[in-house]
Parts: C-alpha cells; sequence; structure tokens
C-alpha cells in the first residue's frame, strides 16, 4: 500500500496527505512553499495546514514574523491511532449493547396536499379532555379551508379538547380570537413584525402536526415524548411571556 493510501485510511484527506508527505521531505515549510510543491492553492493551503494542527498531524513555529509548519513524528501519528483504536475497542460491549435495547425513532408521517390536511387535524381529536397548543397565522389559511375548520373546532369542543393559541396580529386573528369563549380556546395576539409564521404548528400529547399552506401544500405528524415535550415548553414560556409584555 502506497504511503498517501495508508494516510487516509488514519483520517488524513488526500490533499492533507500530500502536504504531510512533502512536509517529511522538506522537513518544515511556509504555507508558500508547500503550495509551490504540491500544487494546492495557497488560500487552500492555510484552511488545511489549521485542520492538520487541530488532528495532531503537524506542529506550527514562527521564525521572523512568518509561519512554518512541521510534520508530527509518524511514530506518534501512530501511537496516537493505536490509543484511539484501543479507546473505541473499550466502548464497543457499550454500543452493541445500545442497538440490542432498540433505541426509538421518532415516527413521522407525510401528507401532501390540502385535502390531506384534514388528517391532521383529525388526528388531534383521537383523545379527549386534554389541552392543544397552536401557532398559526390565520391570514395564512386558504378561505376554501375555513368551512373545514370551523366543523373541526366544533369536534374539538365536543371532546372536551381546549386550545391555547398564538397568532401574529391580522384583522382575520381578531376575528378568530372573538370566537374563543365558543371555541374552547384562549388566544393571544402578537406582533407580527417580529413574529411572521409560514407553517402552522399544533403539539398536543407526544405528537407535533406541521402544516405548510404555502406553494408547497404539505404536513408533517411527529411522534416522539421528548420533542413534543421541549416545543410545549417553549409554547409555554412564550405564551407567559405574552403575559408581561401584552
Amino acid at each position: 500500500m502506497f504511503p498517501k493510501e495508508s494516510l487516509i485510511k488514519i483520517g488524513f484527506t488526500e490533499k492533507e496527505a500530500a502536504i504531510y508527505l512533502k512536509l517529511l521531505e522538506l522537513k518544515t515549510a511556509s504555507a508558500n512553499e508547500l503550495s509551490l510543491e504540491t500544487g494546492i492553492p495557497r488560500v487552500s493551503v492555510y484552511d488545511l495546514t489549521e485542520n492538520m494542527h487541530k488532528k495532531g498531524f503537524i506542529s506550527e513555529i514562527e521564525q521572523n514574523a512568518k509561519k512554518y509548519f512541521i510534520p508530527t513524528d509518524p511514530l506518534i501519528i501512530y501511537e496516537k491511532t493505536k490509543n484511539e483504536l484501543n479507546s473505541f475497542k473499550t466502548a464497543i460491549p457499550f454500543l452493541v449493547d445500545l442497538t440490542k435495547k432498540g433505541l426509538k425513532h421518532p415516527k413521522i408521517r407525510f401528507f401532501e396536499g390540502i385535502e390531506s390536511f384534514k388528517k391532521i387535524y383529525d388526528d388531534t381529536l383521537t383523545e379527549k379532555n386534554y389541552t392543544l397548543y397552536s401557532y398559526v397565522d390565520t391570514s395564512k389559511v386558504p378561505q376554501n379551508f375555513l368551512p373545514f375548520l370551523s366543523k373541526y373546532m366544533k369536534k374539538r369542543v365536543k371532546n372536551k379538547i381546549s386550545a391555547k393559541v398564538i397568532c401574529p396580529f391580522s384583522h382575520r386573528a381578531i376575528w378568530y380570537k372573538s370566537l374563543d369563549e365558543s371555541g374552547l380556546k384562549e388566544t393571544k395576539l402578537i406582533n407580527n413584525k417580529w413574529f411572521e409564521l409560514f407553517t402552522e404548528f399544533q403539539i398536543y400529547g407526544d405528537k407535533i402536526s406541521i402544516v405548510d399552506y404555502g406553494e408547497n401544500k404539505i404536513g408533517l405528524i411527529i411522534e416522539d415524548k421528548y420533542i413534543a415535550t421541549s416545543m410545549r415548553n417553549i409554547f409555554l414560556l412564550l405564551w407567559e411571556t405574552l403575559d408581561i409584555h401584552k
């Protein structure tokens, strides 16, 4: 195996290997000299040597206000690589054990087209007697989708699902807020100059739904306890802040 290929196998990039081999030959060199000797642009040499220094492949010295590079002894790199491999080897039983535990990944469902959004809203009705948290810009909702949302709200109320909604200010948002009592919800309006929404977010149970009413017309349901809890906490923090600044 050629030296360059050996270096690449232990973490060098192809250009880093070329620079290291040239430094072994020259013993020490500036960025300009390395550029001339390897054909690698000087600007790239600066970036590459900085990365190589972080990896411990080379060291730097300064002479007469000029930076020079020195290759790390190959035996030192060998010992360092061997120690890293031994360290990884000791972790293998733990890593294998993790795979046996069957780590759970978030469940993600994808929806396309405005008609499919109805399935997303219906999913929030599968449980009863809880609070749904939502960010929505009502001005972005298509006019022809409002009749469905009106029916959905009645179903939500019937299931005793309350809602807390943060909504950028607009004329439609004022109308939407007027439905709070009948819609079993509480809406807080927020200055749309610094809180512009392009998608709607709903947080319910261990799930988050995302609806894009724009050109893409796509939606997602993400099911993950920790993601949902984090998003809910962020929502509640903003909700309390709006109490202070209203």
